[in-house]
């Protein structure tokens, strides 16, 4: 049977991806691509049943800030392979080391790793970045439709983990080879392997194991 709290989140993701999706196609964004799309429907998810209006609209703000930072210096290390390989390992492990929560990190990554398919530039890359932010208005009214985890106690299912400095590094570490393995055999959709590593982390519960996981992303 599913619950209230997963069908909750999932009206809620897709009200997100159609609200943003919809803003994306009306203003014509030319040099926009999934990264504003991608971002605000997985932290609409994430934050839905997140009660009060200012935490919701801090944290999303400062996952905004997050993205948007690092998609931008992917975005300009385009055309320097062997610098966004660097930028991927150090920014990776900078981000799952400070960031309260390893989902948010994950969220983070996927809009950077989007980034190195869409056309390069700084000012390209500045209005994606900006558009990050206008998804800010499309998280807080959809999540206002939320609280599906809030328990009579005034419990929220929201639950932050930090991942630790030794995950973190061996996060960094694995998106830093795929980053290289794409680069040195040239693959056109090389992103998709930073991806995978992305989604198989972030679907990891404290009762799950990322080799299961990772065998059935495979299949």
């Amino acid at each position: 049977m599913i619950s209230f709290l997963a069908f909750n989140r999932s009206v809620i993701l897709l009200a997100a991806v159609l609200f943003m999706a919809a803003f994306w196609g009306i203003g014509r964004i030319p040099d926009a691509n999934l990264q504003m799309v991608v971002f605000t429907c997985l932290t609409s998810a994430l934050l839905a049943d997140l009660k009060s209006f200012s935490e919701r609209l801090k944290t999303a703000f400062l996952w905004a800030c997050y993205s948007a930072a690092v998609q931008f210096l992917f975005s300009v290390t385009k055309t320097l392979p062997l610098m966004q390989m660097i930028f991927a390992a150090i920014l990776s492990f900078f981000i799952f080391a400070t960031i309260s929560d390893y989902r948010a990190g994950c969220i983070v990554m996927l809009t950077a790793c989007l980034a190195i398919s869409a056309p390069p530039g700084f000012l390209p890359a500045f209005g994606r970045s900006i558009d990050i932010f206008i998804g800010l208005i499309i998280i807080m009214a959809v999540t206002a439709l939320g609280n599906a985890g809030q328990t009579p106690g005034g419990d929220t299912a929201f639950r932050p983990v930090r991942y630790s400095p030794y995950q973190a590094l061996i996060l960094s570490a694995k998106l830093g080879i795929g980053m290289a393995v794409s680069e040195l055999l040239r693959l056109q959709q090389g992103v998709w392997i930073m991806m995978t590593i992305l989604f198989i982390n972030m679907s990891q519960t404290p009762n799950s194991f990322l080799k299961s996981l990772a065998w059935k992303r495979i299949f």
